[in-house]
């Protein structure tokens, strides 16, 4: 999908607009333009391919093949290591945050909190810490 700059809405209608026509497959995950794609099996990952290359042509959507990675059994995506073993933080981009991270004022600890809050289920105990 393209659309024109300067639009406010823009953003948002266009989350909306691929939620939308992905709301009914169970295997894939959006995060803006990004989608994953988790299948159990080689074979189940080929059949969801298909499905969904299916419904974006149906629906006018192209794909970047450039910037595609096809049948990965480890993807890292929104800071995030995803593998057969589960979902772990990516420590590359733990430490590139770590290097540049200086808090000056209150937007930099608001920053901090939002990196400490996404990264939570990971650290054990940090609620109480």
């Amino acid at each position: 999908m393209r659309v024109p700059f300067g639009l406010a809405n823009t953003p948002r209608a266009f989350v909306n607009a691929i939620q939308e026509i992905f709301e009914e497959i169970e295997f894939v995950r959006i995060f803006i333009d990004d989608v994953l794609i988790f299948s159990k099996s080689f074979d189940e990952h080929i059949r969801h391919l298909e499905k969904l290359l299916n419904l974006m042509f149906k629906s006018n959507l192209s794909v970047n093949f450039i910037k595609s990675v096809f049948c990965q059994e480890s993807v890292k995506y929104l800071g995030l290591i995803i593998d057969l073993e589960g979902v772990k933080p990516d420590m590359n981009e733990l430490c590139k945050f770590e290097k540049k991270m200086q808090v000056r004022n209150k937007k930099d600890i608001m920053r901090l909190v939002g990196f400490l809050n996404y990264y939570r289920p990971f650290v054990q105990n940090m609620s109480k810490k």
